[in-house]
């Protein structure tokens, strides 16, 4: 065999097994992605489990939430044209104006220094849909009637014992001491039937309700922001599980480009670069004869 013949076939194994060498090449980038993006997906689904454990760990704001179901049943002390009035939260608005549309000058009065006071059971009156503020009544004979307050200030409320026990007996559903109703009349047309009306909770036990209260006592801004910046970082997470998802390939999409590729390098080697050469021989010989 002829050197030139040898050097031609020599060459041909070579680009052939360069051809192969650069689609398995091709293989495993690929691959290694997949790796890649599946590890992310994984890594990224437990760093959101422990960010959720953290977030059910820490201290629960547990005062806000009975608070915002509660303090429509809290009430405002007024005084109007010499008598005075307690108006829960909810009727508060409707109270504030009079008959002809007019707002009435009334004077807000301040709460009691332990945030609640006793009514007499037996002389509410009702005033235009609202409460009459009775007199004081005696203990054995009254119902606890609670100051509307800021959120701030009913947590300070709440490191009273006594506070936590005269909540859980007028709210809780489970305790002998219910007695106080909001009236039937005061039911506002945009009210949420889902919610209880009753002025009554499911609150458990005493002592699960004062624990809860004692647990939202230790929540604080430092653990809002933390608890914020942790969700923030499960949003981001929850972003990259699926970006990473859409980029990895399954088996049909791996198959189908390996595929595509190896015909381009198939045509590229065997198609073109033989096109190449005959055409600069050809160019090469048509020169040498008009020469």
């Amino acid at each position: 065999m002829k050197l030139k013949s040898k050097k031609i076939i020599a060459r041909e194994i070579l680009f052939f097994f360069s051809g192969i060498g650069l689609i398995v090449i091709i293989w495993f980038i690929l691959t290694f992605s997949n790796s890649y993006y599946e590890n992310k997906v994984v890594n990224s689904l437990d760093k959101i489990k422990t960010y959720q454990k953290q977030i059910e760990n820490s201290p629960k704001n547990y005062i806000k939430e009975f608070y915002d179901k509660a303090n429509r049943y809290f009430v405002l002390n007024y005084k109007y044209k010499g008598e005075y009035f307690s108006i829960p939260k909810e009727q508060e608005k409707a109270f504030l104006i009079d008959e002809f549309g007019n707002k009435k000058n009334l004077i807000l009065m301040p709460t009691f220094s332990k945030g609640y006071s006793y009514f007499h059971k037996d002389i509410f009156k009702e005033f235009g849909g609202h409460e009459l503020f009775p007199k004081k009544g005696k203990k054995n004979d009254s119902t606890v009637v609670f100051d509307f307050v800021s959120l701030k200030e009913f947590r300070k409320f709440l490191t009273s014992d006594d506070y936590q026990n005269k909540l859980y007996s007028t709210f809780s559903n489970g305790s002998d001491s219910n007695v106080w109703t909001p009236p039937v009349d005061a039911i506002l047309s945009n009210f949420d039937p889902k919610q209880p009306y009753n002025g009554t909770f499911s609150l458990g036990s005493i002592n699960e309700f004062k624990s809860k209260m004692n647990i939202g006592l230790k929540y604080n801004l430092s653990i809002h922001e933390k608890n914020i910046n942790l969700k923030n970082n499960i949003r981001q997470l929850k972003k990259t599980i699926l970006e990473s998802r859409n980029k990895i390939l399954n088996f049909e999409e791996l198959s189908n480009i390996i595929f595509y590729i190896s015909l381009f390098i198939v045509i590229l080697m065997y198609v073109l670069r033989p096109s190449i050469v005959l055409i600069k021989w050809a160019l090469k010989e048509i020169k040498q004869n008009n020469n």
